[in-house]
C-alpha cells in the first residue's frame, strides 16, 4: 500500500501512489476538507491528536467508520474529514487489516486561518470587518505558532475597548469596513482572528509579507 498527495479545488487527497512506509506531512487551511483515498483492500484508520499523541482514536475498522468525525463516500473509496480544524491536527495511520506491517502515516497540520493575504513589505494589511457586530476584538498568533502550535492561546492585539498591544501601537486603525495594520514587516506574519461583540469568531486571516525583511 502506498500513497501520494493531490490537491483539487480546495480538497486535499491522499492517494495510493508513493513509496510504502513513507510519512506524508501536509498542511491545510482551517475549514478545508481532508480526503483520503482508501486502497481496494480493507484498512484500519486511527488518529493521534497532536495535543495528546499518546491517545489513539479509531476512525475506521472492519470497513466501517467509527464515530462522527470521519465519513466515507458511497462506494467506500474515500475517507473524508470535513472542514478541518485545530482538533483534527495530528497523525493519521492507515494499516492493512491483514498485514500490520503494511501501513501509511499522514501528519496533518491545520493553519489557523481560512485564507492567506500576501502584502508587500512596508505595505498595509487590511482585514475586512463589514457586517461584524462591534466592538471587535483582534487576536494574533505569530507564524511559528500559527503553523505549528495552534493549540497555544492567541494574543489579543486589539481589545474591544480599542487598546492595541505595544507591537502594533501607532500602526493599527479601525474603520467600519476594515482593520488596517500599516507598515508591515516579517515580524507581523501570522494569523489574525476577528471576534465580534459576543466573542464569536467571524474570520481568520493569515498574513504573508513579501519582500525585504520578510520571514
Amino acid at each position: 500500500m502506498s500513497f501520494s498527495l493531490l490537491f483539487i479545488e480546495n480538497v486535499y487527497l491522499v492517494s495510493s501512489l508513493s513509496d510504502p512506509g513513507e510519512e506524508e506531512s501536509i498542511t491545510l487551511f482551517h475549514g478545508e476538507d481532508f480526503v483520503i483515498l482508501l486502497p481496494p483492500h480493507e484498512v484500519e484508520v486511527t488518529f493521534r491528536n497532536r495535543s495528546d499523541p499518546r491517545k489513539t482514536s479509531d476512525l475506521m475498522r472492519g470497513g466501517k467508520v467509527i464515530g462522527n468525525r470521519a465519513k466515507t463516500t458511497l462506494h467506500l473509496n474515500h475517507l473524508i474529514i470535513k472542514a478541518v480544524g485545530e482538533g483534527d491536527e495530528g497523525l493519521y495511520i492507515l494499516k492493512n487489516s491483514k498485514d500490520p506491517n503494511d501501513l501509511k502515516k499522514i501528519s496533518l497540520i491545520v493553519r489557523d486561518c481560512t485564507i492567506e493575504q500576501i502584502t508587500k513589505y512596508g505595505g498595509n494589511f487590511h482585514i475586512p470587518v463589514v457586517g461584524v457586530n462591534t466592538p471587535i476584538t483582534l487576536e494574533y498568533r505569530p507564524i511559528a505558532v500559527e503553523a505549528n502550535q495552534t493549540s497555544r492561546p492567541a494574543t489579543v492585539v486589539l481589545t474591544a475597548t480599542g487598546i492595541s498591544m505595544k507591537q502594533l501601537q501607532g500602526r493599527i486603525s479601525v474603520s467600519e469596513r476594515s482593520i488596517t495594520v500599516s507598515a508591515v514587516t516579517g515580524a507581523d506574519e501570522g494569523s489574525y482572528t476577528i471576534r465580534d461583540s459576543e466573542g464569536v469568531i467571524q474570520m481568520k486571516v493569515c498574513l504573508k509579507v513579501k519582500g525585504e525583511d520578510s520571514g
